[in-house]
């Protein structure tokens, strides 16, 4: 919701950063999801304009709705985000973005639990990974932890460097709920 009003209001100083989203929660520490739900209402329409013709070529409103809808499943232990709301574009886009981040450190061969695959990075140290297409959707949007990442099925070890490539929003960590 804090998103979408600084998105329709114009207020993105800061955007992205901690204190953009600190102040975002603040104003909104005190309401009910009620309130929250008619803010959103309100400034949806606003924001769904904003995205009209646009391509996504990274996070955006959408990917992060999906994103946070996901934190909310895996703190309620519901079962995960339905695939079809994230698997196209967002999870081939963000593949193409950590392909970008592993240039020059590694080429990774990533093969997830469909079939489908992907080939990200340049370097002499070649790999490849099996995980799923969830696991992969949650560690780029940092929601996973360098040790679940170093955990998964590699053919190789991964290299610290080529760990922290995972993540757009800084070095992978583990959200804790509860």
């Amino acid at each position: 919701v804090g998103v979408s009003a600084d998105v329709a209001n114009g207020r993105l100083d800061g955007v992205t950063g901690d204190d953009w989203t600190a102040r975002q929660v603040g104003e909104r520490r005190d309401r009910s999801v009620h309130e929250l739900l008619a803010e959103w209402r309100e400034v949806a329409p606003a924001v769904e304009s904003s995205l009209v013709g646009q391509r996504f070529t990274g996070p955006k409103a959408a990917a992060d709705l999906i994103c946070h809808e996901s934190d909310l499943h895996e703190a309620l232990n519901l079962r995960s985000v339905d695939r079809a709301h994230w698997d196209d574009p967002f999870l081939s886009t963000m593949m193409l973005l950590l392909g970008a981040r592993l240039k020059g450190i590694s080429t990774v061969t990533i093969v997830d639990e469909r079939g489908s695959s992907w080939r990200c990075g340049s370097g002499e140290h070649e790999t490849t990974l099996r995980t799923s297409g969830y696991e992969l959707f949650r560690a780029m949007f940092s929601r996973r932890s360098r040790r679940q990442i170093a955990d998964w099925d590699w053919t190789s070890a991964p290299t610290d460097a080529m760990v922290d490539c995972f993540g757009v929003f800084g070095r992978p960590y583990i959200v804790k709920y509860g």
